[in-house]
């Protein structure tokens, strides 16, 4: 659920020049996405972020303790995401969003600007659409392994939101046209997406020891591991940058 809704969300953005998204929609859109964004978040810090990070230090302080605070801190977010699906407000939003496109309401109030260029070609929309962010992701990624955690999660959100585009054109393309472009950058979306998930877990386990006084020692520990792991991947993110500035957008 919660890619298919960034999915959406990214196709809306994609044709935002075309197209006016009610603005109470996407309210409803980054509510709901809020609620799945956290969830997932402690979920990929209990699941996978914290696999593997203690080893031989438990028997040194009680590490199970705060994995334990984690946990129940990723219950309790599942539940309240069952909850928000389960109420009337997500109803509506799933009823107001298949309205508003099967009912075509997206042309009420287009003006003409808009209803030609809607008449141009896919192909011609799909090249400028996959050139502009790959130019985007090109200058926000400039030195991409030496920037910090903030300006790096806008080179990922950049990566992503070409990825999409570039997944979501892909049948007016010859497969050997996308197939490197494609392979290279996915290889370094993964790569952005897994920092972003170590960063996020930094913050997660940040928040956590200032609410569990007894869970400051692993934590602080178990943020070291992370950035240790973060820091062991600077040569592999280096090379798929490189990788991938060498390619130019499809066309």
């Amino acid at each position: 659920m919660r890619v298919g809704i960034r999915r959406l969300r990214s196709a809306l953005d994609l044709v935002e020049t075309l197209i006016v998204f009610p603005v109470s929609l996407e309210v409803e859109l980054k509510w709901i996405a809020g609620k799945l964004g956290a969830a997932r978040d402690w979920e990929v810090l209990v699941t996978s972020s914290l696999s593997g990070t203690f080893g031989d230090a438990h028997s040194d302080f009680d590490a199970q303790s705060m994995i334990g605070i984690a946990r129940e801190t990723a219950r309790q977010h599942r539940t309240e995401v069952a909850a928000a699906v389960d109420c009337t407000r997500y109803a509506c939003l799933i009823i107001e969003v298949t309205r508003w496109f099967e009912q075509s309401q997206w042309r009420e109030g287009m003006d003409e600007e808009r209803r030609d260029a809607l008449s141009r070609p896919v192909s011609e929309f799909a090249a400028e659409a996959l050139h502009e962010r790959h130019r985007k992701l090109m200058k926000r990624g400039r030195h991409l392994p030496d920037l910090d955690p903030n300006t790096r999660h806008r080179a990922r959100i950049a990566a992503k939101k070409l990825r999409y585009a570039m997944e979501f054109f892909a049948t007016l393309y010859e497969k050997k046209t996308l197939r490197n472009y494609a392979a290279t950058l996915t290889q370094l979306q993964d790569d952005l997406g897994w920092r972003n998930d170590l960063a996020v877990a930094d913050r997660l386990l940040r928040d956590l020891a200032a609410t569990a006084p007894h869970a400051v020692v692993s934590a602080a520990y178990a943020r070291g591991f992370l950035a240790s792991r973060m820091a062991e991947d600077y040569g592999n993110l280096k090379m798929l940058w490189s990788e991938f500035k060498r390619l130019s957008a499809p066309k």
